[in-house]
């Protein structure tokens, strides 16, 4: 027998039911919560894989929740085959725990080049990994009003490694980019949210650094060792140089939406059964939220 709902659940459902009715999508709303309860006052996140199921079992959202979460990114996806069905069995039950709690979700899908050096092929390839992602998304109902947007996991070139581990033979930034540009392309099409680009600074400004066209896409950066708590802090190369990419500015800055600060996060804390998990937060308040996560615009 089901008991009496919580405000913040019924306020979800009925969020969802509303969109579903309606054709429409409702974005900005207070009972929502999205309080900056993070570092440096800011909105906190997180982001999970298979590896954050200890032994199959399951999240506490409600938990993480309470801990000041207010948005998660969950591995949905994975060019790896065997890798790709794992990602997207959790991806499902996690995705709806954690939004009947009242977080935000986002499936990023991390990617591997194939390994070619024929452009069609790249292409292709790079059609065929979005498809899934696509499939993923509409074959679950499409986007709801607590979706974020699909963020694509690229921070390696590599194509080719050895028994070792060593890569040796990786893709020229060309032939990248342009998988990069066709991914993120398709996907933002079919699902009608500009998706997100997540890596981490270096690999941006080797491979990134002058196709200026990436920075309609907001970049979603890894960097540790900086501490966010200081509200003028930045995820940019600490060494003090100024990062070249499509999202740097004249005067050096960076223009970065999500920043992952830690992958020391106690995961207890948040509703783990244990061991560490990503800590991100979001640049600015919540009009910057809701910015992030509306769809495209005509």
């Amino acid at each position: 027998m089901m008991g009496k709902l919580p405000r913040r659940s019924l306020f979800v459902i009925s969020a969802i039911l509303l969109s579903a009715l309606t054709g429409q999508q409702v974005y900005a709303d207070n009972a929502l919560q999205i309080e900056a309860m993070g570092p440096g006052n800011r909105i906190l996140g997180l982001d999970i894989s298979k590896y954050q199921h200890t032994k199959n079992q399951p999240i506490d959202f409600t938990k993480m929740h309470s801990a000041g979460v207010r948005f998660l990114y969950i591995n949905g996806g994975n060019t790896i085959v065997k890798a790709d069905v794992e990602a997207a069995n959790y991806y499902r039950s996690d995705r709806t725990g954690a939004q009947q709690a009242g977080i935000y979700t986002g499936l990023y899908y991390y990617a591997h080049p194939p390994r070619t050096t024929d452009m069609n092929i790249v292409i292709a390839n790079a059609h065929n990994q979005a498809k899934k992602v696509i499939d993923r998304i509409q074959g679950d109902g499409g986007y709801n009003t607590l979706d974020m947007p699909v963020a694509l996991d690229i921070e390696t070139n590599c194509t080719s490694l050895s028994k070792s581990g060593v890569c040796h033979r990786s893709m020229s930034n060309v032939y990248l980019v342009r998988w990069v540009k066709t991914w993120l392309g398709d996907v933002q099409s079919a699902l009608g949210k500009t998706p997100v680009i997540y890596s981490y600074m270096s690999f941006i400004t080797s491979h990134f650094a002058y196709d200026n066209e990436l920075a309609k896409y907001p970049i979603w950066i890894a960097t540790a060792r900086i501490n966010p708590a200081n509200p003028d802090a930045k995820p940019t190369m600490k060494s003090g140089k100024c990062p070249v990419s499509p999202w740097t500015d004249t005067k050096c800055n960076v223009s970065w939406k999500i920043w992952q600060y830690s992958s020391g996060g106690a995961g207890a804390r948040y509703g783990l059964q244990a061991g560490p998990v990503d800590l991100n937060v979001l640049d600015g308040a919540s009009e910057n939220f809701y910015s992030l996560i509306a769809p495209t615009q005509a």
